[in-house]
Order: C-alpha cells, then structure tokens, then sequence
C-alpha cells in the first residue's frame, strides 16, 4: 500500500479552477518540507507544468508527463498546418494515450490565445482529476496538488493588462519603433 498524508493532504486550502489562488508553490512546498522525507519534497519540488522530465517521480506524474506532450503534440501539429509548415522538427516523442484531445486541439483552433488557453487548462485540470481517484491521500495526489496551483499561478499572471503590453512590445517590435502612436492603441 502506497505511503498515505492524511494530515497534510487534509490541510491544503482547496483549489477550484478559476478561483482564487489561496498561496504560491513556494508556500506549498515550504509547509510540505514539515510533513515529506528530503527525498519526496525533493520529488515533489521537482514537478512542473512543463513536460521535459524524461521520467516522472510518480504515477501521476509519469501519465502527466504523457498527457502534456501529447496535447503540446498535437497543438504544434494544428499550428504548423495553419501555416504550412512541417511539425515533425517540433514534436517531442509522446505515447500518444489520450484519444480525446483531437477534438479539444480542434475546439481552440480558432479562439483567440486567451480563450484557448482556459478550455486547455480545463483539460488538464479534468485530467489530473481523473487521474487522482483512488489516490486522494497519497504522493499522486501531492503531485496533482502541485500541478494544479501551477495552473492557478499560471492563470494569475494572464490579465488584459500584461497582455496589452505583450501586444504593444510585439508591435513595436515588428514596427521596430521605440513607442508606438497613440491611434495604435485604440
């Protein structure tokens, strides 16, 4: 039987998507170092949203890892079509396990960046959900966790007003000005 965290698991403000950001990983990881052996907060501190472990520290994060390079597969396979490019220099090897995707990569094709990205987390959220029944209390479920208030603090750093300047610095870039003209904000 796995080793169970009843207490800590139990502790943890409860995270919803779309709502509230109760703290940062770093708070999180520092309240679990009290409760975790140095190896399994080491194990826990090492995840992340980004799919570039070659192995994962768990179950959860070894389907996590399988999930997200599938959807970051086929995204990159969506995009290099749109522009007729070829996507195999972009792939990264994936298992290729979670059939519905196609259709949620097909769903977001056409919104805008913002929107995209809420229905993709969605997914992502739905899935380590799935993934965490029957585990609620064990090192998986520390690991979702994790990844989840990833996704919170990911989606916190997204408002209209960073992208308003992500927007402006690539016009001006593409423009190559220093500022750009008031009539190009409105």
């Amino acid at each position: 039987m796995a080793k169970q965290f009843y207490y800590l698991i139990s502790s943890l403000p409860t995270l919803q998507l779309g709502g509230n950001l109760p703290w940062r990983s770093d708070a999180f990881l520092e309240y679990a170092r009290y409760h975790l052996t140095p190896s399994e907060w080491e194990a826990l501190a090492s995840v992340s949203l980004i799919p570039d472990a070659e192995e994962g520290v768990c179950r959860l994060h070894s389907r996590w890892l399988a999930f997200e390079r599938n959807l970051r597969n086929l995204l990159v396979r969506m995009r290099a079509s749109r522009q007729k490019r070829e996507a195999q220099e972009f792939l990264r090897r994936d298992l290729d396990l979670f059939g519905g995707l196609e259709a949620v990569v097909q769903e977001v094709a056409n919104m805008n960046p913002l929107q995209a990205e809420e229905i993709l987390d969605r997914q992502r959220w739905l899935f380590l959900d799935q993934e965490t029944v029957g585990h609620e209390f064990d090192f998986n479920s520390l690991v979702a966790y994790r990844l989840k208030l990833s996704l919170l603090e990911k989606r916190a750093g997204i408002d209209e007003e960073s992208g308003n300047r992500a927007l402006d610095d690539l016009r001006r870039e593409q423009l190559n000005l220093e500022e750009l003209p008031e009539f190009i904000h409105g």
